[in-house]
């Protein structure tokens, strides 16, 4: 997608999207760091926090920020409705911590617990947490996994556009990676009375930490939004297994293109993003 296209349709989003507050304030501010991306990309410009409301961002990476920001705050990828005010939501993986720093824009009393595996990713997650005083967040340096064992770890920190992470060797096509094994916990022994919210963005892992859940944890969910990562190279992580368990388990179930990356898709789209493509899952039960 070229930047004229994506720029359109941002701005056609900040006025059309359900969910946004101020619309003319994210219209204004939207401009700022659009004019913000062209002074990275051109001139290389070293930007390392913004401002946004009440809010400090802390990131190493301006574009990967601007993108983050973009299906997180205007496209609100994570948006859901709860009954009450103090949800208790569960983030895997939190990355830099937008998400975290949404949730609780959308609740300030919510109680979140985010794991995020990355070494650095983890330190400028755990300085937005602290720098915003968000109250009732507990973060973790650990992978949510399949395993109770350490895992190997690739991280692709060092990546001019973007920072990338992942357990999955297939993925590893890059020559600046970082990997080292990381701490894990299984998804079905964080053990929480009651999950008002799961969201699972584990980049081509989504099935074989799904499949651990056992039938008591996930009762215990009101609402799932998992990000699913298509390669055609990895042949256990099966949209349909995910879909079984979620069905089987009497969740309802929305499926969408990340509406970041473009409002409806193509084959030929498929065929232009090698083989791969990531859905937005939004799984729930009636009321």
């Amino acid at each position: 997608m070229n930047y004229i296209d994506q720029y359109l349709r941002d701005n056609y989003f900040i006025f059309k999207g359900k969910h946004i507050k101020g619309k003319l304030y994210m219209f204004i501010f939207y401009q700022y760091i659009c004019f913000k991306n062209i002074l990275w990309k051109i001139f290389k410009f070293k930007f390392k926090t913004q401002k946004f409301k009440n809010i400090t961002f802390h990131f190493d990476n301006f574009y990967a920020f601007f993108a983050l920001f973009n299906e997180i705050f205007i496209y609100n990828i994570y948006y859901f409705e709860s009954s009450i005010d103090n949800p208790v939501i569960v983030d895997c993986w939190g990355n830099i911590g937008i998400s975290v720093i949404y949730f609780k824009y959308l609740y300030p009393k919510s109680i979140i617990h985010c794991y995020e595996p990355d070494r650095e990713t983890f330190k400028i997650l755990e300085k937005n947490i602290k720098s915003n005083n968000l109250a009732n967040v507990k973060i973790y340096n650990k992978a949510v996994s399949w395993s109770n064992w350490e895992l190997e770890f690739y991280s692709f920190w060092d990546m001019e556009w973007w920072t990338w992470n992942t357990l999955e060797k297939s993925q590893v096509n890059f020559s600046n990676i970082n990997n080292y094994k990381v701490e894990v916990v299984k998804l079905s022994d964080i053990w929480l009375k009651h999950i008002n919210l799961l969201k699972i963005d584990i980049e081509w892992s989504e099935w074989k930490v799904f499949k651990d859940i056992d039938k008591s944890f996930i009762n215990n969910i009101d609402r799932i939004i998992l990000e699913y990562h298509y390669d055609e190279k990895i042949s256990d992580n099966k949209l349909s297994d995910i879909i079984s368990v979620l069905e089987n388990n009497n969740f309802h179930i929305l499926i969408n293109i990340n509406s970041f990356v473009t409002f409806y898709a193509y084959y030929s789209d498929f065929l232009r993003w090698n083989n791969k493509y990531v859905l937005m899952l939004n799984a729930f039960r009636n009321k």
